[in-house]
């Protein structure tokens, strides 16, 4: 939080702790909530596997609020084998 290299979110008029609130809010884990605020601040690509379960409204307010932020990114969360979920954070596509 004090790098200024990484402070995409702060561009875009936000606090690190601010976005994580928001995404745990929204209904996202907060180890994911956490994982995602890191990448979206950083603007580089991310992804890791888990086995706790999101619902698609919270990936869908998720991916809102980032488009609120005008952040070119967007969270996608997809089922692995043995019942993990690969979720991604990346630029969007356009």
């Amino acid at each position: 939080m004090g790098d200024q290299r990484f402070a995409k979110l702060a561009e875009a008029g936000s606090s690190e702790k601010q976005i994580h609130d928001e995404l745990v809010k929204l209904g996202i884990p907060e180890l994911d909530a956490g994982l995602i605020t890191d990448c979206l601040n950083v603007g580089k690509y991310c992804s890791w596997l888990n086995t706790e379960e999101v619902k698609p409204e919270a990936i869908a307010g998720a991916n809102a609020l980032i488009a609120g932020l005008k952040m070119p990114s967007e969270v996608k969360v997809t089922q692995a084998r043995f019942d993990k979920l690969i979720w991604e954070v990346a630029k969007k596509r356009q």
